[in-house]
C-alpha cells in the first residue's frame, strides 16, 4: 500500500470514529442535561461548524455557552447549557 492510500485509510477511520463518538455522545447529552459533550458533538447538536461556534461564544447580545476547561487542551459543553441556548435562539427568531 502505497503512502496516500495508508493516509486514505487512516482518514476514513478516524472519521468512522467521530461519527459513532458523535452519535453516542448525542443520546447520552439527551438522558442528562450535565454530561459534557465533545467539540463535534455539539457541532453535530448545533449545526453549526466550529468556527461558528466560537465566534458566538463571544456575541454579545446572545452568546453561545463557554466550555468547561478539563485541562490545557481540553475542553467540553455542559448539555445543558447547550440545549438552553438552543431553545434561547428559537425563541428570538419565532417572535
Amino acid at each position: 500500500m502505497n503512502q496516500q492510500a495508508a493516509q486514505a485509510t487512516a482518514a476514513g477511520l478516524q472519521s468512522e470514529y467521530r461519527t459513532e463518538r458523535v452519535a453516542s455522545q448525542t443520546a447520552a447529552a439527551s438522558n442528562n442535561p450535565d454530561s459534557l459533550m465533545h467539540i463535534d458533538t455539539v457541532c453535530a447538536v448545533v449545526g453549526l461548524k466550529r468556527t461558528s461556534i466560537y465566534d458566538r461564544m463571544r456575541d454579545t447580545v446572545r452568546p453561545f455557552p463557554q466550555p468547561v476547561r478539563l485541562s490545557t487542551r481540553c475542553s467540553r459543553w455542559r448539555s445543558g447549557d447547550v440545549t438552553e441556548w438552543l431553545r434561547a435562539q428559537h425563541a428570538a427568531f419565532s417572535k
